[in-house]
């Protein structure tokens, strides 16, 4: 009986390609995993909450069942199939992002620290960004760019609602970057876009147009790419090469071809999922060192990940009109000082909360990033950290509700506290909420003991500040 309702069967190329690289029984295998309803994963979100504490309020919330992973750090398994999670206020509110098991795996392999410049060239929508930010406690230097318009907004979108304060997003084309970002950075995660082989089970559409010439293009896009990261990565830098698909061509030909050009290492790697090593072609037997997932045995998506060592530097060929001018210009405390102080008074932050952050306009806005942050001086980003504020036709600042929620414990002074879940549609849902207070003015909204956004307070009630990009999500309060 088929359990899983987007199944799709091979198509014949698909099929064909599968049991000419793997063989017949490899293939079946396959086909009876794609059978089954996909499993659902979650990664938790560190900066927000534990994953004791998530497991235990969605279970008494919404009744959704959970246990935790025995190998992957921050992961829960949902044990029920329902598809609740992603419609919760802890979800909107960046508690934890839903993603893969095998998507995991990559950032892991990585493994950043605060102290390395990190860039994610292929980011959107930011499953992997957003882990690569966790791993990093939300400090130092991590840069996320997509070359797709509509895939940047989606980007966005997560890094706001994850509350990444080291992230800058770019939308640039990845083959280019590397003519501004010359050996800059220590790591460099290359999530290439690909045929998707290893994601036939939540994405049977892709039967519909794969081919082997598609396989082709996507393969010396994906050569672009990886020969763009390597200039940008420092000498004794590491660097991911990932893809979620399980052709040859894909993956191990495009580092052979690669290797043969480039002073680069494959690194052995251990990975916390059960995998199979990469497949030596004719002159790489170093290719062995590469994994790759096999859906059935992890119980996920397919995946490909490769480690590599940059060895010694590349030569830079200067371009000229490749340079863009710097567009943030950053200032300290000091500059800010007027403003800030009234956070300090207002709202009660500590001096020395406020002081961790850099902090500079863009486009009218008050925005800030953690102070470990390394501004690139000849990067362009559509933004760098997060919203700080505004100020209104009067001059006053108003906080915004993401920056609210980045200060969340440092907030003393000037919180409303709500208490009850139709206050919280109303205030979640951009509108005015109903309020018995002296007060007036701006404050922070706190509801479950953090603080979820901003909102003033008038005659007429609470009138909600929260982002407008959260409100269009779909939200269940409570368990039925």
């Amino acid at each position: 009986m088929i359990l899983n309702r987007s199944y799709t069967p091979f198509s014949e190329q698909v099929r064909a390609y599968f049991e000419n690289t793997f063989g017949v029984e490899w293939t079946e295998k396959y086909n009876r995993f794609l059978m089954q309803e996909p499993s659902e994963y979650i990664r938790v979100n560190p900066a927000r909450t534990s994953t004791s504490a998530l497991r235990e309020r969605l279970l008494k919330q919404y009744g959704i069942s959970s246990e935790v992973h025995p190998l992957i750090p921050n992961c829960l398994s949902i044990t029920d199939t329902e598809g609740l999670a992603g419609k919760t206020i802890e979800h909107i509110l960046g508690y934890f992002y839903i993603q893969s098991l095998s998507s995991m795996i990559p950032p892991l392999v990585l493994n950043p620290t605060e102290e390395d410049k990190v860039l994610d060239l292929c980011a959107a929508p930011g499953s992997k960004t957003t882990q690569l930010a966790a791993l990093m406690n939300n400090r130092g230097t991590l840069i996320a760019n997509d070359i797709a318009a509509e895939r940047v907004k989606s980007l966005s979108f997560n890094t706001e609602r994850m509350n990444l304060m080291n992230t800058a997003v770019m939308h640039g084309k990845g083959e280019m970057l590397s003519k501004v970002f010359h050996s800059w950075f220590d790591k460099i995660l290359v999530d290439v876009p690909c045929s998707g082989l290893g994601v036939l089970q939540k994405k049977g559409e892709i039967n519909k147009w794969w081919t082997t010439d598609s396989v082709k293009n996507l393969a010396e896009i994906q050569y672009r790419l990886l020969v763009s990261a390597a200039k940008m990565l420092c000498t004794g830098g590491e660097l991911v090469y990932s893809t979620c698909t399980l052709t040859l061509e894909e993956n191990e030909q495009v580092l052979e071809q690669f290797l043969k050009k480039y002073p680069f290492s494959i690194v052995p790697l251990q990975i916390p999922l059960p995998s199979g090593e990469g497949i030596a072609l004719s002159e790489n037997n170093d290719l062995k060192l590469t994994r790759r997932l096999i859906p059935w045995e992890v119980g996920s998506e397919g995946f490909f990940v490769a480690k590599l060592i940059k060895n010694d530097e590349i030569p830079f060929v200067q371009e000229a009109g490749r340079h863009h001018p710097e567009q943030f210009k950053t200032a300290g405390f000091k500059k800010f000082q007027k403003d800030l102080e009234y956070l300090h008074k207002y709202f009660g932050i500590a001096h020395h909360i406020l002081e961790e952050y850099t902090y500079f306009v863009k486009s009218g806005e008050y925005q800030f990033v953690h102070g470990s942050f390394e501004f690139h001086p000849e990067a362009w980003f559509n933004r760098a950290g997060m919203k700080l504020g505004s100020a209104d036709k009067y001059g006053n600042f108003i906080l915004s509700s993401i920056a609210a929620q980045v200060f969340n414990t440092a907030i003393t002074d000037h919180i409303y506290e709500i208490h009850n879940l139709t206050a919280l549609k109303e205030y979640m849902a951009g509108g005015t909420v109903r309020i018995d207070s002296a007060e007036k003015g701006q404050v922070a909204v706190r509801y479950g003991g953090i603080i979820i956004g901003t909102a003033t307070i008038t005659p007429l009630g609470l009138k909600s500040r929260f982002p407008r990009t959260l409100r269009t999500q779909k939200i269940i309060f409570e368990a039925d």
